[in-house]
This record gives C-alpha cells, sequence and structure tokens, in this order.
C-alpha cells in the first residue's frame, strides 16, 4: 500500500514523515501493527475494532446521511453511502461500500478536514505530491483522519514544510466485514474542536494507479457541516404514549397523555380533537392524579374534548399521565388526534413553563369483517391479534360465536374476509376452524 500511496499522491506523506517523527503514539507510523496489536477483536469472523473509549451511536435513526454515491466504479470497495453523527466531544462517521470487505486492507478511507473554513492554512490541491494533484474541491484541509491500511491515525497540514505531521490515533475505528460498513471516530479536540467545518472524503484502497474515489464526486465541491447537537429540553413537553393509534371498527383503544421535564403536577388543562368524524371519536377520558376539582366536555360527535381539573397530584416521577383517552374506530380510515395542555401547574399552583405544548398522534381504524351474522352488529377482535373470536359481535365470546361460525361457514359469508376468522391459521376458513374456535373457548 506504501507503493501505491505514493503513485496516488499525499497520504504517503502522511505516514512516511510522520513515521519519522514522534507523536502522541511514538515513532512509528502504524503504532498499533508495530505494536503486535491490531485492533481488539469484538467479532472475529466479522468486525475487527481498533479503538478507544469513545462509543458511536448504535441506531440507525442517529446517523444522519450525508451522502449518496450512486456511481459503483468497480474499482474496489468505493464509497456507496456516508452518514454523521456528533456529539459534544467526537464526530463520528459512518461509511457503506459497494464491494465486499475482508479485512482492514481492503479500504484506505480518508477524511479531510477544513476546521477553519480557510483555504489557505492547510492543504488545498495546490501542493502537488509527485505527479499526483488531490482534488480538494475548494477547501484547505488541516487535518487528515485515516483509517483501514494506513490507519487508524489524524494527521496535521504543516503549511511550512507542505506536509503532514502530528499523528494521534483517532477516537473510535470499526470495520464490519460482514456489513461491509466502517466507523472512524475523531476527537473534536484533536481537530481544533470546530463548530462548523468542511469536509472531503477519499477512498485510495482501489487498483493502481488510479485516482480515488471521492465523495462529493470530483468536481461536485465539498460538504460543510455544523454542529448541532440536539439539546434536551429544559422546560415542560406534551407526549401520547403510544405514539400511533390503531383500533378496528366498533373497538375501543386508549392513549395516556402525558406532561414531561415536570416535578409533580396538581392542576393541568387540556383538550384533544380528531379531525376525521367519521372514523373515530373520543368516547371517555379518566384523569389522573385524582383531582379534587375537574370537569369534562365531550362533543356530541365525539370529536372534542375539553378537560380542567385542579387539587390533584399526577406523580410525573413515576411515568404517571395526567389523563387517559378512549378512542373507538367507527369506520376504516386514518385521522389524526391532537392535544393541546393549555395549563399546568405543581402542587402550590406554580404554572410550568412549556417548551411544546401541542403533540399529535396519527389514528388508523383497521377494515374488518363487518356484520357476518345478519344481525346488525359487527364482529370484534376483544384481544387485537386480528382474528375476531367475537363472531356475532355481542362484546363477549361464548359458544353462540361458535355456532354463528357454523352458520356463516355453511352460508359462505364470511369467505371474503378469510383472515379474520382463520383460527388454525391454515389460510382457509372451514369447518375445522369451527373446532379451533370452540377449542380456544372450552
Amino acid at each position: 500500500m506504501r507503493e501505491r500511496l505514493l503513485q496516488v499522491g499525499v497520504l504517503l506523506i502522511t505516514v512516511s514523515l510522520l513515521g519519522a517523527s514522534v507523536g502522541v503514539v511514538g515513532a512509528s507510523a502504524y503504532p498499533l501493527e508495530s505494536s503486535g496489536e491490531p485492533g481488539v477483536e469484538t467479532n472475529t469472523t466479522t468486525t475487527s475494532t481498533t479503538s478507544t473509549t469513545a462509543i458511536p451511536p448504535t441506531g440507525d435513526a442517529d446517523w444522519e446521511l450525508l451522502i449518496n454515491d450512486t456511481s459503483d466504479t468497480d474499482q474496489g470497495a468505493d464509497f456507496d453511502k456516508i452518514y454523521v453523527n456528533q456529539t459534544e466531544t467526537q464526530i463520528y462517521f459512518k461509511f457503506e461500500y459497494y464491494e465486499n470487505i475482508s479485512d482492514k486492507n481492503d479500504i484506505n478511507t480518508a477524511v479531510f478536514i477544513d476546521s477553519d473554513q480557510d483555504t489557505n492554512t492547510g492543504y488545498n490541491g495546490t501542493n502537488t505530491v509527485g505527479s499526483i494533484d488531490y482534488y480538494m474541491d475548494g477547501i484547505g484541509a488541516d487535518y487528515v483522519s485515516i483509517m483501514g491500511q494506513e490507519g487508524p491515525v489524524v494527521a496535521e497540514w504543516n503549511r511550512s514544510f507542505g506536509g503532514w505531521e502530528g499523528l494521534e490515533p483517532l477516537a473510535y475505528s470499526d470495520v464490519d466485514y460482514e456489513q461491509n460498513t466502517s466507523i472512524m471516530g475523531i476527537n473534536r479536540s484533536t481537530v481544533d474542536n470546530p463548530e462548523t467545518y468542511d469536509v472531503l472524503f477519499g477512498e485510495a484502497a482501489i487498483s493502481s494507479g488510479e485516482q480515488f474515489d471521492y465523495a462529493p464526486n470530483v468536481g461536485d465541491g465539498h460538504l460543510t457541516i455544523t454542529q448541532n447537537p440536539q439539546e434536551p429540553p429544559t422546560n415542560a413537553t406534551v407526549s401520547l404514549e403510544p405514539d400511533s393509534l390503531q383500533v378496528p371498527p366498533n373497538e375501543t383503544t386508549t392513549t395516556n397523555i402525558s406532561i414531561e421535564n415536570t416535578d409533580q403536577i396538581g392542576a393541568y388543562a387540556f383538550s384533544a380533537s380528531l379531525d376525521n368524524d367519521s372514523s373515530a371519536q373520543i368516547t371517555d377520558v379518566q384523569l389522573g392524579g385524582d383531582p379534587g376539582q375537574s370537569s369534562t366536555d365531550i362533543s356530541e360527535s365525539g370529536q372534542q374534548v375539553e378537560v380542567q381539573a385542579a387539587l390533584a397530584d399526577v406523580d410525573v416521577a413515576d411515568g404517571a399521565p395526567i389523563a387517559t383517552l378512549s378512542i373507538r374506530g367507527s369506520v376504516a380510515g386514518a385521522t389524526n388526534l391532537t392535544v393541546n395542555v393549555s395549563d399546568a401547574s405543581d402542587l402550590e399552583g406554580n404554572p410550568y413553563p412549556f417548551d411544546s405544548r401541542t403533540t399529535t398522534v396519527p389514528v388508523t381504524v383497521q377494515a374488518g369483517p363487518g356484520d357476518v351474522t345478519g344481525n346488525g352488529d359487527a364482529a370484534t377482535d376483544p384481544d387485537g391479534d386480528g382474528i375476531y373470536e367475537d363472531v356475532n359481535g355481542d362484546g363477549s365470546v361464548t359458544v353462540t360465536d361458535v355456532q354463528a361460525l357454523f352458520a356463516a361457514v355453511s352460508e359462505g359469508s364470511i369467505q371474503s374476509d378469510e383472515t379474520a376468522f382463520d383460527y388454525n391459521g391454515d389460510g382457509a376458513v372451514t369447518v375445522t376452524d369451527v373446532q379451533a374456535l370452540f377449542s380456544q373457548i372450552v
């Protein structure tokens, strides 16, 4: 790889110059390899980790997609997608590659960082090494972070002699050979703790004599990233649990209204509304904290409710809600439930400040089999498993439902919605399902 980097440019200087100087990790350009410890094998079949104490995020939702590179050059493990996650102390990049990775030598991933957004203070592509000119696309790279064949290291550009120096270890380096992904973690303090910085990505582990696979692509410029960690709310917020509701027709589900980031709640007032009067209705409200004084007004259509309560004691620390709403489905369709808390105070009557007083969740009224017995009542699913045990819709599951099912099977009145009555799971509704329902009841 050293010869290959001599052909493609500046990364050889990264390792050769720094290999001669004593840095944070010693004189070797390959500190982990020279120590005989190429990394801690967290999973010997799929993952090689050469990390310190930094811990990257694990959930997909924690990563912000930066680049989706739709071009597969077939020159090596070139970039597919690149993500970022930022904390107060680290910057993490996650890379997905097009080609299979068998070990760390299959990649040589570099992140060029212009920490001061000044092209005059870092490597800017005019400092040609040999016959190769890097495509810095408008940045002056103050630092380069490398993972794979020539890493995991971070180096700083020295403008005075036009080379890289000050080799330091990455905060985190992990390659997952099974998923063809890698994660690079960089300590913010190592790269001047920038709030806003420019980046350009390069993957050099490609065929000898070829240029890097750049992201963004050559000529497409660079990316500017601003640190914007999500600050936890400091004031009260409103939430609904669960955050989406599904209810069959003619059945009822519940949702809890909670106020977070407060102490105990002694008084509260809120409104709740549905935006589609044909799909669902609010049928009941149970108030939390056992209020001494309260009023609840549900509109005739069931689309809105207004609540005021005082002399209560809602124990927020134990996760107690201020109220529980009952929502009944009417016909298949979709609507939204919106709750707005207009007032909330502690036990002494001191009002809580709010960061957010309103929240909205989707409500889906599922399609059901309807009335299959001709008695005017739709079949129901008492346990919510998608199978309608209450065949005659009278609200209970008894032997009369077995009789109703037998009659419906004989008459062929439920063949259009077989999945709702397939009690034995064989994909069809027959007399054997009558027997299966009977066995469940007895």
